[in-house]
């Protein structure tokens, strides 16, 4: 009831823009805690990936564009850019984990095993 009467005042973007930024920060701090704790795992952290990949599409969306508060060029539409960026990146470097796509294997083997004149490509070093 309470907080009904505090948000009486705000519009259905300031409810998402406000949203979008408790639940961003409550899965960090999730999946920091568990990375500490040393409990995630592959599937925790991809889920936590796209949840922040949705985010800050939804952020940048929100901030950047019609009336939000970073439609002018500054640090605020610099770093919503930035995060939505940096997000959908960390989001498929921890897919392809998941998913075992890649070639995982082949990165973990030693460079003298390759000394034999093979080429190697630079992702494989």
């Amino acid at each position: 009831m309470c907080l009904g009467f505090i948000f009486s005042n705000f519009t259905p973007i300031q409810y998402t823009q406000y949203n979008t930024g408790i639940i961003g920060l409550v899965v960090s701090f999730l999946i920091s805690l568990f990375s500490s704790l040393g409990r995630d795992s592959a599937l925790i952290t991809t889920v936590a990936g796209f949840i922040m990949a949705v985010l800050y599409t939804l952020c940048a969306g929100l901030l950047t564009f019609d009336n939000g508060p970073a439609t002018y060029v500054g640090n605020h539409y610099f770093s919503a850019w930035a995060g939505f960026f940096i997000s959908f990146a960390v989001f498929g470097s921890v897919l392809k984990e998941f998913l075992g796509v890649g070639n995982a294997a082949a990165a973990a083997t030693p460079a003298s095993e390759n000394a034999g004149g093979e080429d190697v490509e630079m992702d494989n070093i």
